[in-house]
């Protein structure tokens, strides 16, 4: 793995789903000397968050919101001056009504 796989999410850990509540317990069977495991990755979605910098002894962290441009359909109307732009639900529903009405 290398820079290019930041921010993708551990979705299993030798063949055992990660979730909030079984993460730390799944990572921490993996520290032993020598010890192999194998990940299940995958790379985020429009809308995942992505924290950096986590601080716990402040606790305080970074984040960015991932955006996949593929994601996005932009289209011209007929006459070249009506700009239609479609986005993936998982984004429209963190932006909310707020911030879809923004981009009218």
């Amino acid at each position: 793995m290398g820079q290019q796989h930041v921010g993708w999410r551990v979705t299993h850990i030798d063949g055992q789903e990660v979730t909030a509540d079984t993460c730390a317990a799944l990572v921490d069977a993996t520290r032993e000397p020598c010890k192999t495991f194998c990940l299940t990755v995958r790379p985020p979605v429009s809308g995942e968050i992505t924290f950096t910098d986590v601080d716990t002894e402040n606790s305080t962290a970074c984040f960015r919101r991932h955006v996949d441009p593929s994601d996005f359909r932009v289209s011209l109307g007929r006459d070249g001056r009506d700009i239609s732009v479609s986005l993936p639900s998982s984004l429209v529903r963190v932006m909310g009504r707020e911030g879809i009405e923004r981009l009218q």
